[in-house]
């Protein structure tokens, strides 16, 4: 039996949490975040729920989303919209 959905939920949550402390902290010392890559291993409902986390999809966009194949690889590439919000 694996993991539980709120629970992979949850536990992306405070990883969320962690690394935009983390950015900040690291911003505050001086290092240029738009220099910065973060690289992230997990697994297929690890990432998309990290997604739906990070850009705010509705539970509908998150359920019509597939996991990626075996060792694929997810780039997240920054730009920075009108209103001044990076990703």
């Amino acid at each position: 039996s694996g993991e539980a959905g709120l629970d992979v939920y949850s536990r992306v949550s405070s990883f969320i949490t962690t690394l935009v402390r983390d950015c900040h902290q690291y911003s505050h010392a001086g290092q240029d975040l738009d220099t910065m890559n973060v690289v992230i291993v997990t697994h297929g409902l690890a990432l998309r729920l990290f997604l739906m986390r990070w850009f705010q999809f509705s539970v509908e966009e998150f359920d019509n989303s597939t996991n990626p194949g075996n060792a694929q690889l997810i780039t997240m590439l920054k730009h920075v919209g009108k209103n001044g919000h990076k990703w």
